[in-house]
């Protein structure tokens, strides 16, 4: 692939993102970010120079990384939630869970 078919596809897949971030799922932006980075390291080995509107083209993908990037904390401390709740709840079982050896004998001595 040449520079301006890399950059085109990484603007359209981009612009594909952006449009729908509100009901992306996780799923779909960890290939997005997957295949943007296989895009980008075709771009860092071709070591080229771009041109002004090339610039702007790479400038304008860049725009939407905060938004991106949003999303995807929200996704991270949607999980760090969801095993917090996982911890609280195992606490909360093991404080009620009879701690004994199965197979015990208790004796009783009666006086």
């Amino acid at each position: 692939m040449d520079i301006q078919q890399i950059l085109t596809e990484l603007s359209l897949k981009t612009n594909q993102i952006a449009a729908r971030l509100s009901e992306v799922t996780y799923q779909e932006l960890e290939i997005f970010t997957q295949h943007r980075e296989e895009l980008v390291q075709q771009l860092l080995e071709l070591q080229f120079k771009p041109t002004e509107d090339q610039k702007k083209q790479i400038a304008s993908i860049l725009s939407y990384d905060p938004e991106i990037k949003s999303r995807m904390e929200f996704f991270k401390n949607e999980a760090a939630r969801f095993l917090e709740r996982q911890g609280a709840i195992k606490t909360q079982q093991a404080a009620y869970q009879q701690m004994y050896i199965p197979g015990s004998l208790f004796f009783d001595n009666r006086k």
